[in-house]
């Protein structure tokens, strides 16, 4: 426990306000309320009101005593502890939860493996389609399939690279083109 706690307890349980208290304890008077609040819930700090034997503050929600919600009893033997029908339940009772329905397990496909596909395309959209696979797994299988599907782009040597640059920047006009000789006509 700090000094600056302890201080807090003391000046607190003597019955200064939490903002009071943290700033007679030495925090800032910007951060006192936020201090104030934070220690009032404070372990320590509770732990040392009640070591001095002093009386814990009613501002303190530690020392607040908690209402317990009443819950009502089961009507007439149709709900159970658990607060889910019975089975001799009418069926039109309108209390309780209906009991859980149990749904039969999911039949898993066997694990496929790579030996069992001539196409080695084919297996890699049978991971990439298995929702049982790991995720990481189906990234990498989708972007070897990718490979198969989308044609990388080759990149462009240096003079194709300047001439679309000059012709994007021309508007279209390609000034790295041959020029035609103007004819007079007659």
């Amino acid at each position: 426990m700090t000094p600056k706690k302890r201080a807090f307890a003391v000046a607190w349980a003597r019955g200064a306000s939490p903002s009071k208290a943290a700033v007679d304890a030495g925090y800032s008077e910007k951060t006192a309320p936020a201090a104030g609040s934070r220690l009032t819930k404070d372990k320590h700090v509770l732990a040392e009101v009640a070591r001095l034997g002093l009386p814990v503050p009613a501002s303190s929600k530690a020392g607040r005593k908690r209402k317990t919600p009443v819950l009502p009893e089961p009507a007439c033997g149709y709900t159970g502890p658990d607060g889910v029908k019975t089975s001799d339940a009418p069926a039109a009772w309108p209390f309780g939860k209906e009991p859980p329905v149990i749904a039969p397990p999911v039949q898993e496909p066997p694990p496929a493996d790579a030996a069992t596909f001539e196409d080695p395309l084919e297996y890699i959209k049978h991971v990439v389609n298995d929702p049982a696979a790991e995720p990481k797994e189906r990234l990498d299988a989708a972007k070897a399939w990718a490979s198969y599907v989308h044609a990388k782009k080759a990149p462009a040597g240096k003079k194709e690279g300047r001439n679309d640059a000059a012709a994007a920047a021309a508007g279209g006009a390609n000034p790295f083109a041959p020029r035609r000789r103007l004819e007079a006509v007659k």
